[in-house]
């Protein structure tokens, strides 16, 4: 359908029980009562991917560059929609939600109790934070989540490691005594207000 006038644009070969994203070209869809994915050329009707697995969350980058995929063995699926390559993470733990950042280069993954913010390209775990109670997770820009907890409460975390210094630094509540400069060998022991000013 076309969301602006209502009209039907096309219909789907396959028809697929859920549709869960869709661009120009393709859709991404259960075609059974399973919980799998299919990815269908909308053309032609060619299966371009699919995985038969038990998959428990999806996740589509807004371009629809990326799927990425939880699945119930404590695996994420990264599959790039270009070349439909499939790039597994392993070690997670009960994924709640998830989502890509704007273009596509971050996935924050929310576990039963923690945020993991994956680099796309690598694979690899670029961030993460320790959050009991964490369900869900959007990007508000390239480095501020809003971050939803399984208890209905909804907060902003910055995964900007300037901003998490600043606000460390800020939140002092002392300066090093000149004890500790000695131990610790800090020359000029530098006062609360000198902290809290680099």
């Amino acid at each position: 359908l076309d969301i602006d006038t209502g009209e039907v644009v096309g219909s789907e070969v396959s028809a697929p029980l859920v549709i869960e994203w869709f661009t120009d070209s393709w859709v991404l869809g259960s075609p059974t009562n399973r919980i799998d994915y299919r990815v269908v050329d909308r053309a032609s009707g060619d299966v371009l991917w699919q995985d038969e697995r038990n998959h428990i969350r999806v996740m589509v980058a807004p371009d629809g560059s990326w799927l990425a995929t939880y699945v119930g063995d404590e695996t994420v699926q990264l599959v790039n929609t270009e070349t439909w390559e499939t790039f597994v993470i392993e070690g997670f733990l009960n994924v709640r939600g998830g989502s890509f950042n704007a273009d596509a280069s971050l996935l924050a993954v929310a576990e039963v109790a923690s945020l993991r913010v994956i680099d796309v390209e690598t694979g690899l775990v670029a961030q993460q934070v320790r959050l009991p109670g964490v369900s869900d997770v959007y990007w508000m820009d390239d480095e501020t989540l809003i971050v939803g907890t399984n208890d209905g409460l909804f907060g902003i975390l910055s995964i900007s490691t300037d901003e998490l210094i600043d606000r460390t630094r800020a939140n002092l509540r002392r300066s090093f005594s000149e004890q500790e400069c000695v131990e610790y060998r800090i020359d000029a022991c530098p006062t609360l207000e000198e902290i809290r000013g680099r």
